[in-house]
């Protein structure tokens, strides 16, 4: 038989929601469920209109209670009165999504060690607009990651045999009985994640999980409780963090005397404000999701300034939409000059932060990313910048098709990696006020640097003596997910021209800020040429380990090492003119793919990341140790950079993907065999064996 489904819905003054509500459950694709309606003492008409329910369906009954008991009482007492195998709970202001049940139940039918499946959420305001994904569901689930983050939240479905197993609703809780169900069960049964939106929050300013500090007081209760349970409370204690939001809202009236949290904020110290800038031209396609990415931050004081750039697009209107639901300060700014370098200028004079954060509305920030990095630097104030790590996902038709994993570390020379570009994205990095000042006022992001700008920009931090700490478990996402992409816009004339302009004005600032500082390795990058070179040479090979070069036009040869053969072999294949900077970056490209080529033929279709960029490192440079880093820590990235393809792809053969053989020439772990390579060809064109080209106009 279709096992039977007990749904409850407490209702308490819910009048304004419930019918929506209500008519949300009936809407199942799956019919076979009761339903009852719990009133809970309500003053206005809610028992009406659950009466009218129960009248036109025969699944839907009522129980209504002449006083008021709370929450925790009603829902214990509601569930003691079904008789479902499995039961589960809607809020009486919140929606369920047509195929919540059907596919849940699905999950407790073919999987019999699962007693509680969930699923995500989706945050809607009190208009029912859509807000985005709700935060808790981000989190993976795990039993021991339970203990801090309740990410079980909505839709659930549970076993009822492992609900009267733990005992069920402790009806004592004032608030976070649902939490405390939760931690129990996962205490005795499985648990299972089901990754679809079945479920709708309804935020509005009756919300009974407004009242913060009681909730944070029950909520303490539960997890150490759950700690005595699980016999971990001799190896750890709770430790909670409060800080204060403060924001302006209406005065309280006679009979709405101030809330315990209101009067909390009145005392607390205000955490340091963070100032989110995000310049906006036509990103219509991703700015929700970048701004979810903001309003889900583990760290509470934030600011959004929104710079609209002239969107001919939906952006301007999704932006509006946010903010008029946000829970953080949202400010929108036009900016009328074109160029998202205006717009960062005019977003970073309207930022009140103590800290700012570049984002692009096309990227996105991880849950914890300002937390980590702000608490970084606030317990070491010797560094001015933070960074972390950072995901680039590629997409192609809007689809995504491949992604790659770049961990960083820490560096003792930040400068000699931004020379090299040793590239992160900007939203990787968090800047104190007083270094984001400085760089205005430098016009870091400079008005006239159309292409490379934000390589224009921490390079200057650099070279302005400021300091860079890396932030572990710092991540964000970088996509790239159009062809109109700043990065891949403007021809390469124009992007060789871009960074002529930028590294003369790198070696002013450097000679006065730096001077004898500056070693032999930053200045060669600071003055190398930006010309663009052809080779005029064929490389010659005598058995295994003779190499040299014959030159074109006048015969002469020049013996060189195998490292430096395999380099000019892939100078060969790498057709057309370009600048020592680009030639390395070919160089580097095509050695890559003569390995991963190579391990994909022995191997098939997979292919160890690690292993081929060790080989790299090896073939280039003669040896896995590079300039200023042990083996270990290369090691370290070795074993930690990862690609992950889509389904499509990974029946693909790998010689056939374009894009896992050329994105990688962008990853930091080939930053110092691009340089080896630099240096060679550096040295080939002083003494005639590549010769400048003059682009034709």
């Amino acid at each position: 038989m279709t096992p039977l489904i007990s749904l409850i819905t407490t209702v308490y003054n819910r009048s304004s929601f419930l019918c929506g509500t209500i008519d949300s459950i009936l809407a199942q694709t799956y019919a076979h469920f009761e339903l009852l309606i719990w009133d809970d003492g309500s003053t206005d008409n809610s028992v009406e209109i659950a009466q009218h329910y129960a009248r036109l369906d025969p699944r839907v009954r009522l129980i209504a209670v002449p006083n008021n008991q709370g929450l925790s009482v009603s829902l214990k007492a509601a569930i003691a009165t079904t008789s479902g195998r499995y039961l589960g709970w809607v809020d009486s202001d919140d929606l369920l999504a047509p195929s919540a049940l059907e596919a849940t139940v699905a999950v407790l039918n073919e999987s019999p060690h699962v007693g509680l499946v969930y699923t995500n959420y989706h945050l809607i305001d009190e208009q029912g607009r859509d807000c985005g994904l709700g935060k808790l569901c981000r989190t993976p689930y795990s039993k021991e990651q339970l203990l801090v983050d309740f990410m079980t939240f909505h839709f659930r479905l549970i076993r009822r045999t492992v609900y009267d197993q733990v005992g069920g609703i402790d009806d004592s809780l004032e608030v976070s009985e649902d939490y405390d169900l939760c931690l129990k069960l996962s205490e005795v049964t499985e648990v299972q994640h089901l990754d679809q939106t079945l479920y709708y929050y309804r935020r509005h300013s009756h919300n009974i999980t407004r009242d913060r500090l009681n909730t944070l007081h029950w909520t303490q209760k539960v997890i150490r409780s759950a700690l005595r349970r699980r016999g971990l409370d001799q190896r750890y204690e709770l430790d909670m963090r409060v800080t204060a939001h403060f924001l302006l809202q209406p005065k309280p009236t006679l009979d709405q005397p101030l809330s315990q949290e209101s009067l909390l904020l009145q005392t607390q110290t205000v955490a340091p404000l963070v100032s989110i800038v995000i310049p906006v031209y036509n990103a219509a396609p991703r700015i929700a999701a970048c701004l979810e990415s903001c309003f889900q931050q583990t760290y509470p004081h934030l600011e959004l300034i929104v710079v609209d750039n002239n969107s001919t697009d939906d952006s301007l209107a999704i932006i509006k939409r946010y903010a008029e639901t946000s829970s953080h300060p949202l400010r929108i700014i036009q900016c009328p000059i074109q160029g998202a370098n205006f717009a960062r200028n005019l977003g970073f004079l309207q930022a009140r932060g103590d800290y700012v954060q570049w984002l692009d509305a096309d990227d996105e920030l991880e849950v914890g990313k300002l937390e980590a990095q702000v608490t970084a630097l606030e317990k070491q104030p010797q560094y001015e910048i933070a960074y972390g790590d950072w995901e680039w996902h590629v997409y192609q038709q809007q689809q995504p098709i491949l992604k790659f994993n770049y961990p960083s570390r820490q560096y003792d020379d930040f400068l000699l990696q931004l020379l090299l570009d040793n590239y992160r994205p900007p939203h990787t990095y968090l800047l104190r006020r007083a270094a984001a000042e400085r760089l205005h006022h430098l016009q870091a992001w400079n008005s006239e640097t159309p292409i490379f700008m934000d390589r224009e920009y921490f390079t200057l931090a650099a070279l302005l003596r400021m300091r860079f700490l890396y932030v572990p478990n710092s991540r964000v996402h970088y996509y790239r997910w159009s062809s109109t992409h700043i990065s891949l816009s403007g021809s390469y004339l124009d992007r060789v021209q871009s960074r002529r302009c930028m590294f003369q004005r790198f070696r002013d600032i450097a000679l006065v800020s730096l001077g004898a500082a500056l070693t032999q390795a930053h200045w060669q990058l600071l003055t190398q040429s930006w010309a663009l070179w052809k080779p005029v040479f064929s490389v010659v090979q005598q058995g295994t380990d003779r190499f040299w070069l014959q030159h074109s036009q006048t015969q002469a040869t020049l013996s060189i090492t195998g490292q430096q053969a395999t380099i000019a072999h892939a100078l060969l294949q790498g057709t057309g003119t370009r600048t020592l900077e680009d030639h390395a970056r070919k160089v580097v490209q095509i050695v890559w793919q003569e390995l991963l080529k190579q391990q994909t033929s022995e191997s098939g279709s997979q292919f160890n990341y690690g292993q081929v960029a060790e080989a790299l490192a090896t073939i280039v440079q003669g040896s896995k140790k590079k300039v200023n880093e042990t083996e270990e820590s290369q090691q370290m990235e070795f074993d930690s950079l990862k690609i992950t393809l889509s389904s499509t792809l990974m029946k693909a053969p790998i010689q056939t993907l374009p894009f896992v053989t050329e994105i990688p020439l962008f990853t930091p772990l080939f930053s110092q065999e691009r340089f080896v390579a630099y240096r060679f060809l550096e040295q080939l064109g002083q003494q005639g064996w590549l010769v400048q080209v003059t682009p034709a106009s």
